[in-house]
């Protein structure tokens, strides 16, 4: 079920007054603000992919050879994309709320 502002997965999917919450942003953010560029696979729908998915909390800058941070998968005749990624909750994101240490899966019209 979609509901506008109710992914607690994510400091962008609800409101809160709390600002000193240890939490970031979902793989659709993640993958919007280019922040983990060189940790991004991105897929055509159809396409394999084997390997680990790893949390933005474990990324290592200018390191090539990690595991990606968020697999984009974009659907063919379909307006919006899939963006999976490990909602890993340590560190920063150590309160993040729906799903922590799950793989999460995001649609977007970005």
């Amino acid at each position: 079920e979609f509901v506008e502002y109710g992914d607690t997965s994510c400091m962008m999917g609800y409101g809160t007054t709390d600002d000193d919450l240890y939490e970031c942003f979902n793989g659709v953010k993640n993958f919007q603000l280019g922040w983990f560029d060189d940790a991004i696979v991105n897929l055509s729908q159809g396409d394999n992919f084997t390997g680990s998915l790893k949390g933005h909390v474990n990324y290592v800058v200018d390191d090539a050879n990690q595991d990606p941070v968020v697999i984009k998968i974009d659907v063919a005749n379909n307006s919006s994309s899939l963006y999976i990624s490990f909602n890993h909750a340590v560190s920063y994101n150590a309160e993040t709320g729906e799903g922590a240490d799950q793989i999460m899966i995001h649609s977007s019209e970005l």
